[in-house]
């Protein structure tokens, strides 16, 4: 048989390209799977930080695209068109069964330029990555700060809870917090009227005071001390102190209650302690000769001394993170003066509202955006009824000499954000400095919430506000110059926040 001359150099050939091939699939494969994990990862890592972005920040839409674009550059997508493009779209709210939901849907489309592959085929490989995360919200269950009437919550403060100069505060059915100390002065008084009082340091009652209680607990983690006259009831409510108990020249009653302190129990001055079914201390008693064995009174209990400390309750309220209200698409009115004449205003944006003596400012129903201050002076009267006040960028609500504001929160209301907000009288923007002042003889009534966790909320100078279905809840809350306060408490009727948190969990789904 003859040899065919050139049939090695074809084989060759043949075997050249086929080696070709794979050294193509081997080297531009694995850049390509390279890419596609890499733009997947950032799809994936951008689509969460939209929605977390999204949640922190009010529920912007913007700033949360603009969140995820940017972390999209500084992983190696610049977006520009060319050689890749990303994008970020946000849906929503929707609801779905008892939730409000936002979907988030990313893209990352990318170019990988080949190597040896393009001798077989294009020189670049496009591929594009998707992801989305679902950001569901449970409203919950239950009022924002349930159970409580009066909240003081900057724990920064010492004393963010303060009542003095024979003021009194009644909060019908609402419990009393302070984040740190509570101080109760100056003949003043308390009633809570089954609610519970709770510190997270020391209670303070001094000069003639008296807190009431009825049957209501008194809960400080700090010590709690009587002097000067004063009187404490509890009426079947228990006392729980994690530092001690001090009675100086005062009186405790417990009507049927218990005392508990992880300190010392002080009993002196011919103090008063009795009717208590229980009284223990992980301390001492200081000389209870004084004190238990009164002959004019009935004393039930006998003390328990140098016993295990025990477990003081805590009820401690979760302060939550509220969106911030939309207030895009509504009318801007800009500065609003009233004068003499009565005036009627509309739900929208306002750099600041004022109203002067003796005429008559109505509101109407809805959300009223305010950047600036709201002011009502001199013998005016207001009323708001079903309307959502948001304060923001340092603005502050101030009733002075006088003037008489009915502000009732809605039932329903619903931002153009899907955020509700019924049962919110008032919002102060936790980050600006604002604050909620009445002084000089106001007489006022309000019903719904008021929050203002950043703000320090006061009422002196013989203001006698009645806050019916009410709560207040501030960062320092001060009562003086023979100023009554009285809240009736309904957790039905207060803004509902699931117990205080907003539920929201970030879902991936593809």
């Amino acid at each position: 048989m003859k040899k065919k001359n050139g049939q090695a150099v074809v084989l060759f050939a043949v075997v050249l390209v086929g080696m070709l091939g794979f050294v193509a699939l081997g080297i531009d494969g694995g850049m390509i799977l390279t890419e596609s994990s890499k733009s997947q990862s950032t799809s994936d890592t951008i689509a969460l930080t939209a929605a977390q972005s999204l949640v922190e920040n009010g529920f912007s839409f913007a700033t949360a695209t603009n969140d995820a674009l940017s972390l999209a550059n500084s992983s190696g997508y610049n977006n520009d068109g060319t050689n890749n493009t990303v994008s970020v779209s946000i849906n929503g709210p929707v609801t779905e069964g008892s939730a409000t939901v936002y979907y988030v849907n990313t893209s990352v489309h990318s170019k990988v330029k080949t190597t040896f592959a393009q001798l077989f085929i294009q020189d670049q490989i496009e591929q594009t990555t998707t992801s989305q995360v679902r950001v569901i919200i449970y409203s919950g269950s239950g009022p924002i700060f349930d159970g409580y009437g009066v909240l003081a919550l900057d724990s920064s403060k010492n004393t963010p809870l303060k009542i003095s100069g024979g003021s009194d505060l009644y909060s019908g059915g609402g419990g009393v917090y302070s984040a740190n100390n509570f101080s109760l002065s100056g003949g003043s008084n308390i009633y809570t009227e089954g609610g519970t009082i709770y510190m997270e340091a020391d209670f303070t009652v001094t000069g003639g005071t008296q807190y009431d209680t009825d049957g209501g607990d008194v809960i400080t983690q700090g010590d709690l001390t009587l002097t000067g006259a004063s009187r404490g009831y509890t009426d079947g409510g228990n006392i729980y102190a994690n530092g001690d108990i001090n009675n100086i020249s005062s009186y405790f009653y417990g009507g049927t209650g218990q005392a508990y302190s992880n300190g010392n129990i002080k009993v002196t001055g011919g103090s008063k302690f009795y009717e208590w079914t229980h009284i223990q201390s992980a301390g001492i008693l200081d000389t209870p000769g004084t004190w238990y064995d009164v002959s004019s009174e009935i004393q039930w209990a006998t003390p328990l001394t140098n016993m295990p400390p025990i477990t003081i309750p805590s009820s401690t309220p979760t302060v939550p993170t509220l969106p911030t209200p939309d207030c895009s698409g509504m009318p801007d009115y800009g500065k609003f003066k009233g004068t003499w004449q009565d005036s009627i205003i509309q739900p929208g944006n306002y750099d600041s509202i004022s109203q002067g003596s003796g005429a008559q400012l109505t509101m109407l129903p809805g959300i009223y955006c305010v950047s600036g201050n709201i002011t009502l002076n001199g013998g005016s009267d207001t009323i708001a009824n079903g309307v959502f006040i948001y304060l923001y960028n340092g603005g502050k609500f101030q009733i002075n000499g006088g003037a008489d504001l009915v502000h009732t929160a809605p039932n329903s209301l619903t931002d153009s954000a899907g955020n509700e907000w019924g049962g919110m009288a008032m919002y102060l923007d936790p980050d600006s400095n604002t604050s909620i002042t009445m002084n000089g003889g106001s007489n006022s009534s309000y019903s719904g919430t008021f929050y203002a966790p950043g703000s320090d909320c006061s009422w002196s100078g013989g203001v006698d506000p009645n806050l019916n279905k009410a709560q207040l809840a501030c960062a320092t809350v001060t009562l003086s110059g023979g100023t009554d306060v009285k809240f009736t408490y309904d957790g039905d009727l207060t803004y509902q926040g699931g117990n205080g948190t907003p539920i929201i969990t970030l879902e991936f789904i593809k």
